[in-house]
């Protein structure tokens, strides 16, 4: 793993613990969940520009499509758990088993 990419995961470590820490509070978590949509889109839009340049693509388009994929799996994530009606019926199965 290269410096880049263990930088990358440590910050997708903190959002994801700081968004943990919002402790429901939906101003909080829509401020996370919207801070790693724009990046999350900085990076697509890097890709799109590195894709264009076949020397930049070569050397590290491996490296900005992985970040782009965790990225776009953190706003996923950080999207389920905050829409109030997906975490109320993930409580309602939870509960049931």
């Amino acid at each position: 793993m290269t410096e880049i990419e263990e930088y990358n995961k440590a910050i997708i470590l903190q959002i994801r613990d700081t968004f943990n820490q919002c402790a429901n509070e939906a101003a909080c978590m829509k401020m996370i969940l919207d801070i790693s949509i724009e990046t999350r889109d900085k990076y697509f839009e890097l890709r799109r520009s590195a894709a264009k340049i076949p020397v930049i693509e070569k050397l590290i388009g491996t490296i900005i499509e992985d970040t782009l994929m965790q990225w776009d799996d953190l706003v996923e994530d950080l999207t389920i758990a905050s829409d109030p009606d997906i975490r109320a019926a993930l409580l309602q199965i939870s509960a049931a088993v």
